[in-house]
């Protein structure tokens, strides 16, 4: 499957008019839509490539398993990655670091067991398309992080108790975009002395988005909050 980019001009092109406008230009996979190009209606998804034929770029298609070579990765379909309620091990470990584009599909983790990103390891979470989602209706972390993890776009989604993200100690979670949405559970959970950056993004709880132990640390710059108790329960 190939991401839904335009790929007619040219990435070294593109990133010089972006620089004369002042606008920024990711040369890696961030991948998410910009509503200003740089004459002012084009709309540019940054930045082009395609997983399977990019010059700069050597991708990967990923179903799921456990990364341990540091690298770009993509999903080639939905995938549903386990369906044992009686196991709670974390079904795909992240000890290398990796881009993760979600390429408009979604991996479900149903039952037990999420992403868990290892310490000092930074993991980079993008969707070229529309609808790419990390989701599980009762693994209660979907993504355990205990080194650094970047959302820039896609969706990380819990049903019933399952919380989206799950910050450690020594995690730091940096989110610039994209859903967070944790239903019944809070989406962002900053446990013990963990830090988590929040730039953009829409994070939505039935109670209050985001929660943050007394010692840990959250800032907040921009964003989208819903949940009855406010944007943040410390």
């Amino acid at each position: 499957s190939v991401a839904p980019h335009t790929h007619t001009f040219d990435r070294e092109v593109v990133a010089q008019e972006y620089q004369k406008s002042g606008l920024e230009f990711y040369k890696s996979c961030y991948c998410g839509k910009s509503s200003q190009g740089y004459e002012g209606e084009t709309t540019f998804i940054l930045p082009p490539h395609q997983h399977t034929d990019d010059q700069n770029i050597q991708w990967q298609a990923w179903h799921g398993e456990d990364i341990t070579a540091e690298g770009y990765y993509y999903l080639e379909y939905d995938v549903v990655v386990r369906e044992d309620f009686e196991s709670h091990d974390y079904e795909t470990i992240v000890s290398a670091n990796a881009t993760i584009c979600l390429n408009g599909f979604i991996i479900d983790f149903r039952r037990q067991g999420g992403i868990q990103i290892s310490e000092g390891v930074e993991v980079t979470i993008c969707d070229c398309g529309a609808e790419g989602s990390i989701y599980s209706d009762y693994c209660y972390e979907i993504i355990l992080n205990a080194g650094t993890v970047n959302l820039r776009s896609g969706m990380v989604q819990g049903h019933g108790h399952s919380c989206p993200i799950v910050n450690q100690e020594t995690g730091t979670v940096n989110i610039y975009g994209g859903t967070v949405h944790g239903f019944d559970a809070v989406a962002v959970e900053n446990r013990a002395a963990g830090t988590v950056n929040i730039f953009d993004g829409t994070f939505q709880s039935e109670w209050s988005p985001i929660e943050n132990n007394s010692t840990g640390t959250v800032n907040i710059s921009g964003g989208t909050f819903y949940g009855e108790w406010g944007a943040v329960e410390n």
